[in-house]
């Protein structure tokens, strides 16, 4: 896992500005200043974020990711990146019509994936594999909320991908 040590904050005007002098007009633009990157670490309304490039952007406290990257390694990513995918499987199929008419019109039947998926090596790399569609529904980027502590997740928010990308900050 490759670390990036710099840091980008939100200004009042909204852009994001990278502390090496880098301003930034989205949060889509932190992986563009160096293709090499997974993982970068951003401010955003005093609070540190890490942003994960994996299934999604996925942008999750520090404070709560921290030591328990530390602690799991890669392994950390996979299990935010799997109760992803179980929450779009679960909850947001259950409470968005709108994507459970795109999953029906797209022929998916989430019950036969979520058995298929449970089967496979790697859950992650089987859902995107044989589910793209569905990733592909989204926007690219996946905010992990956290409890107060940053000791427990309480929600994970999608959105269906849109013309132009909604900053997260503005999700809620």
């Amino acid at each position: 896992m490759k670390y990036y040590n710099a840091m980008s904050k939100r200004l009042p005007d909204g852009n994001l500005e990278y502390t090496v002098g880098y301003k930034l007009n989205s949060e889509n633009e932190l992986f563009l200043l160096n293709n090499d990157l997974d993982t970068v670490m951003m401010y955003e309304e005093d609070t540190e974020y890490i942003v994960h490039l994996g299934l999604f952007m996925e942008k999750i406290p520090s404070k709560y990711a921290d030591e328990r990257i530390r602690v799991e390694g890669d392994a950390f990513w996979k299990g935010i990146e799997r109760k992803i995918i179980n929450f779009i499987l679960t909850d947001y199929y259950n409470d968005d019509e709108n994507f459970k008419m795109f999953v029906k019109n797209n022929n998916y039947d989430v019950a036969a994936i979520k058995d298929e998926i449970e089967k496979a090596e790697d859950y992650v790399i089987a859902f995107c594999d044989l589910y793209y569609g569905l990733i592909d529904y989204f926007d690219n980027w996946a905010v992990v909320k956290t409890d107060d502590k940053f000791s427990e997740i309480k929600k994970i928010l999608l959105r269906p991908k849109e013309d132009e990308h909604l900053e997260t900050i503005k999700w809620e």
